[in-house]
């Protein structure tokens, strides 16, 4: 065992009354909930044991769940429900548990690659400013701690606007200090 984790081990253990056992409302599974930091900063704290996602994360998918898909987990929305989602983040709980729902799609920015270029089955590359999407292509588009750097938030939230279904809904987080 090397000292990075080491480190973390004890972290955990000196941690270990802020761990909280529940049901993690995007894989929904119980699990044990990790503080892995100071409970002060619990807005990106309390990692699922099986999906790897944070508050922040299972925040969002309370939203999700009771406005959109009317289910209690991410994982329990029916895969022949056609509910198109866009995730501007690529990687992260939402990825994998969604990834197997052909109306999910998600993107990076990668700077030496073209714009709306599939870099692997339904992940695009894609500028928050100049999206490559069809108008009206998704009923919910999801942006977590993305738009404190888009350059012109205000396009961006233009070009969100455009590729949303009339009645769709933009879930996103940004930071607040």
């Amino acid at each position: 065992m090397n000292n990075i984790h080491i480190n973390r081990f004890k972290q955990l253990i000196k941690n270990f009354n802020h761990h909280k056992i529940g049901r993690c409302n995007i894989c929904g599974k119980i699990t044990i909930f990790i503080s892995r930091a100071n409970i002060d900063e619990a807005r990106g704290d309390f990692f699922c044991l099986h999906c790897g996602s944070f508050s922040r994360k299972r925040h969002v998918a309370k939203i999700i769940n009771e406005v959109v898909s009317n289910t209690s987990f991410i994982s329990q929305i029916p895969k022949n429900v056609k509910i198109n989602i866009y995730s501007a983040d690529v990687d992260d709980a939402f990825f994998k548990t969604l990834y197997e729902y052909e109306s999910f799609v998600c993107s990076d920015l990668l700077p030496d690659t073209e714009l709306g270029k599939e870099i692997k089955k339904r992940v695009f590359c894609q500028d928050l400013e100049k999206l490559t999407f069809q108008n009206e292509s998704f009923d919910l588009v999801i942006t977590e701690d993305i738009f404190e750097h888009v350059r012109d938030y205000k396009k961006g939230f233009k070009e969100i606007s455009r590729v949303l279904k009339n009645g769709g809904y933009h879930i996103f987080t940004i930071p607040f200090f």
